[in-house]
């Protein structure tokens, strides 16, 4: 069930992505061609309708917001020279998937899912933010009271821990297994 309903936020959440990073208003609006807010919004909501209700969406050119679904302002500048967008901007037709560096602790943190808007004059990029207690409200009730749940990136670095794995002790304890190569059968 986790499975599913992770899968199916995060399908949904790249389909966003890339039709944003390929729509011809988006496009615009991060270049001299700016076309008027209304027609941007209208685009940008008409796109990410699906998953507005757990994502928030973002367009930013160069490392600033300039359009955003959020209700807060907590997306408005990410760093271009690392994480997400330096990235996205280094495999620029690849959706990229990362930790939010600025809101990360070591219980989690937000999922930013990126790609690199191909504009003629300015660097652009469409981010969709998924928000650490969100993704625990949309799994939290398939998870059995004595089951934990942990949700890492590559490296072990966690988005979100759900149930007996909130504690970080079993991520720690997988993370040194591996290092110390001990398998698990």
């Amino acid at each position: 069930i986790i499975n599913t309903r992770l899968i199916n936020d995060l399908e949904q959440a790249e389909h966003a992505v890339q039709e944003l990073s390929e729509n011809e208003v988006i496009i615009n609006a991060i270049s001299r061609k700016r076309n008027n807010s209304l027609s941007i919004y209208s685009e940008l909501y008409a796109i990410s309708k699906d998953i507005r209700d757990f994502a928030a969406v973002d367009i930013y050119q160069g490392s600033k917001c300039i359009f955003s679904t959020a209700t807060s302002s907590l997306s408005k500048e990410l760093p271009l020279n690392y994480s997400v967008l330096r990235e996205a901007a280094e495999k620029e037709d690849s959706i990229i998937f990362s930790l939010d560096p600025t809101y990360s602790s070591e219980n989690g943190a937000d999922i930013l899912i990126a790609k690199e808007i191909n504009g003629e004059e300015n660097q652009g990029f469409v981010v969709v933010r998924i928000e650490q207690e969100e993704i625990e409200s949309r799994l939290k009730d398939s998870i059995n009271a004595k089951d934990g749940f942990m949700l890492t990136d590559r490296f072990f670095r966690p988005y979100c821990l759900i149930g007996t794995a909130k504690d970080s002790k079993a991520l720690a304890l997988i993370r040194s297994n591996l290092l110390n190569k001990i398998s698990y059968n």
